[in-house]
């Protein structure tokens, strides 16, 4: 009974990697595409909304990249040994927090990242 309850674990932790491997292998592309469609976005609306608050969010999302760009880089120097899932998961989900602190403090209450007047009918 002990060792299926051990194999049971040992499945979980090596699918738990298996997922960390995944999410790791994409963040290079989903970095980049992040840098890019937030810079077009605050070029978009430069004539809507107040310089210092493109400038805030911008700096937000490059500190975001950044972080998410050095995590990668230590991942590649444990992902070829057994390595702790759980650490790795509690990481990258706090950066995803953090983006989502970040799009939140951007767009206010949800609305348009002018504010909740929305220019659309």
């Amino acid at each position: 009974m002990n060792d299926e309850i051990k194999t049971n674990r040992d499945f979980k932790d090596d699918i738990l990697r298996e997922q960390v491997c995944l999410a790791m292998k994409q963040l290079l592309t989903m970095q980049l595409s992040t840098f890019v469609v937030a810079f077009v976005l605050s070029y978009t609306v430069s004539d809507i909304v107040p310089h210092a608050n493109i400038v805030t969010w911008d700096l937000m999302v490059v500190s975001i990249v950044a972080s998410r760009i050095v995590l990668y880089f230590k991942f590649l120097k444990v992902r070829e040994q057994p390595f702790a899932g759980e650490q790795w998961k509690k990481v990258y989900l706090l950066l995803a927090f953090t983006s989502g602190v970040s799009t939140r403090s951007w767009t206010g209450n949800g609305g348009a990242p002018y504010g909740n007047k929305s220019r659309f009918p």
